[in-house]
């Protein structure tokens, strides 16, 4: 059993199932007092999932607070499953085994939400997809390729919220998984979502025109850290694209904000010698030069500001010269 407040490192997952604060941003996300109610759950009640889901929503007062309890306990509590014999999806893997073996993929993250809260009474919607995780690199497509991620859409207050408690509950680093919260993928924007999740049915991307899968597959890969930061793509809003021996890309980027840039070819870093980077008036300019033809792959981390520890990854592009 998964204790509270134990930090868990184990391998992580071989395809998209993979995974700060946005609640200033976020109407919805809950008062502090359910993320309390979720990290001290009592043992005694996590026996069943209908024991569980009783206690959980008990002090839950509307929607949106037993949207947000079901989703920390999730985060604290399951670990990814990176066992061989376990598919991408698992979708045949019960709710009651997830919660016995603390243990899930995708799919079992998505079932045990759906389980607690059909039990508490919130309505919720298992969404199968496509997803821009670990494994993926800029310009991969997916048409024709089977599903591989799952995540969910919520009702709260007569409105469809989309939540992923796979992303949320941790991270890859370097072929190790590591569990640490994150809020973004507690009632994240659709149209943010849209650039790493893609539903099967679109109808799920909740958006006022869905995007094609074409359109998808194009999109320039963003990691959450790009949106919490407030970036934007002035210039390259595509993941790939044809370059030039000397080429300059430009993005928003708050005045506090801290960014690096790595250009690597055949595997080389090659930063040192032909990137400069410029950060004026809110514009991040990044001149490039690419010293001889071939792909290459630049990615841009940022930070919130200079205090903060470490860089997280904040865009990816594929380039060809």
């Amino acid at each position: 059993m998964i204790k509270k407040y134990l930090s868990i490192l184990s391998l992580f997952m071989f395809v998209a199932c993979s995974p700060y604060t946005r609640n200033n941003n976020n109407p919805h996300s809950s008062t502090s007092q359910m993320d309390v109610i979720a990290l001290n759950t009592p043992d005694s009640v996590e026996t069943s999932i209908q024991s569980l889901a009783m206690y959980l929503g008990q002090t839950a007062k509307s929607d949106s607070e037993k949207a947000r309890v079901l989703y920390r306990w999730m985060t604290e509590n399951i670990i990814y499953d990176i066992s061989p014999t376990i598919s991408h999806m698992s979708s045949n893997v019960s709710a009651n085994d997830v919660l016995k073996t603390r243990k899930a993929v995708c799919g079992g993250y998505a079932g045990l939400y759906k389980s607690l809260a059909d039990i508490i009474g919130l309505k919720v919607v298992e969404i199968n997809g496509w997803a821009k995780g670990v494994n993926y690199t800029p310009g991969a497509l997916f048409e024709g390729k089977t599903t591989n991620h799952a995540w969910i859409a919520v009702l709260i207050d007569s409105t469809w919220h989309l939540i992923d408690p796979t992303w949320g509950a941790g991270y890859m680093n370097n072929g190790v998984y590591v569990q640490k919260f994150n809020d973004y993928y507690f009632l994240t924007p659709p149209n943010e979502l849209i650039y790493s999740h893609y539903p099967q049915d679109r109808q799920w991307q909740l958006l006022p025109q869905n995007v094609t899968l074409n359109e998808f597959e194009k999109n320039i890969y963003v990691k959450w850290t790009f949106f919490e930061l407030g970036m934007q793509a002035l210039t390259h809003k595509e993941c790939t694209f044809q370059a030039h021996k000397q080429d300059t890309m430009r993005f928003y980027i708050p005045d506090k904000a801290q960014c690096k840039v790595r250009l690597n070819l055949n595997d080389n870093d090659i930063s040192d010698q032909n990137i400069t980077i410029v950060h004026k008036n809110n514009t991040l300019i990044i001149y490039l030069i690419l010293p001889q033809k071939g792909v290459y792959n630049l990615s841009i981390f940022a930070k919130k500001e200079k205090a903060a520890k470490t860089y997280s990854l904040a865009a990816e592009y594929k380039l060809v010269r």
